[in-house]
């Protein structure tokens, strides 16, 4: 087997068990675990300790956004300062610490949690709980599924995010709960997500807010494309599964063959997942699928626009100049 059609089947297999599991229980917005098994597919896990961090990391961010609503349930003033520093500065430290893994799942979860029941912190804070089921779910399946396809051992790669990652990280999911307030309401969770992966992956890369753009695009135009077939089934699990794991695993085969625009069809695959993720509701079919598009879109927007002011605002008066 090539590593491409290796990287698509592991890829495949990690969305599909996450959503089986999920629709099964019926988790509330399963787009998550999906998502997060789309995300940690390609990070290998090969010993007990890796897993137990990450399952210790989802724990972390989660009782984190618990600590700000219980401290501040109903004081925007002291919460959302509370926000910004434990989601900047923590998943820094966890990037830095354990790697990439551990920082998804942190920066996430406490996102998941705070974002979810930051209107009504007494009604929604179980939602918040369900989330954290929607996390450990999509680390156990992506874990499960990189013993089989991950044959040798992978040295870690130290994380060394650039000066100001925290900054960019927290203002990114901040700005992305506020304006989801004001625009989209219904899908604070989706938005703040999305501004906080993208800022996060942006200072992981050094940037390339184009191809992020562009990998976007392709997600949305992809899921608008995979709802039709999957609307006309009906309520068929089975059909659903099916057509969402080949296309994830699409998207992975393309990034082993074509690394130099790994960053496109990643960002596509993880659009995709949040867009068409639906665990077939034909009721709610096109209303959830379109707002969670455009949900994704301001947090990408957002996202990336906090990564660039950032940069311009740290660069000298001399590089200014010499890029104008």
């Amino acid at each position: 087997m090539t590593e491409a059609a290796r990287g698509a089947l592991r890829q495949a297999l990690a969305v599909a068990l996450a959503a089986l599991v999920v629709g099964i229980f019926h988790i509330p917005q399963p787009f998550l675990a999906v998502l997060l098994a789309q995300l940690l597919g390609g990070i290998p896990c090969q010993s007990a300790s890796e897993l137990f961090r990450r399952i210790l990391s989802s724990f972390a961010g989660c009782l984190a956004g618990v600590a700000i609503l219980t401290l501040a349930p109903n004081e925007q003033w002291i919460s959302l300062p509370l926000f910004f520093t434990l989601t900047g500065w923590g998943t820094v430290f966890a990037l830095r610490r354990f790697g990439p893994a551990c920082a998804i799942l942190f920066g996430i979860g406490i996102v998941a949690m705070f974002a979810e029941s930051f209107v009504f912190p007494a009604r929604d804070i179980v939602l918040g709980f369900a989330h954290l089921f929607s996390l450990l779910t999509a680390t156990l399946a992506a874990a499960l599924v990189a013993l089989a396809f991950f044959r040798e051992p992978m040295a870690a790669k130290s994380q060394h995010p650039s000066p100001g990652s925290a900054v960019v990280i927290g203002a990114a999911a901040v700005c992305g709960l506020i304006a989801a307030c004001v625009l989209l309401p219904v899908q604070l969770n989706v938005t703040t997500i999305s501004s906080l992966t993208t800022a996060l992956t942006l200072t992981m890369t050094g940037g390339g807010v184009a191809k992020k753009f562009l990998g976007g695009l392709l997600g949305i135009l992809l899921a608008l494309v995979f709802l039709i077939p999957i609307n006309s089934s009906g309520n068929d699990l089975a059909v659903f599964l099916l057509g969402l794991s080949a296309v994830i695993g699409g998207f992975e085969w393309f990034v082993v063959r074509l690394p130099a625009h790994a960053a496109v069809f990643r960002m596509g695959a993880a659009i995709f997942a949040v867009a068409a993720t639906i665990l077939p509701q034909p009721d709610r079919l096109i209303t959830d699928s379109m707002e969670r598009m455009c949900a994704a879109t301001l947090g990408l927007c957002i996202g990336s626009a906090c990564f660039l002011l950032h940069g311009f605002a740290t660069r000298s008066p001399v590089e200014r100049m010499l890029k104008a």
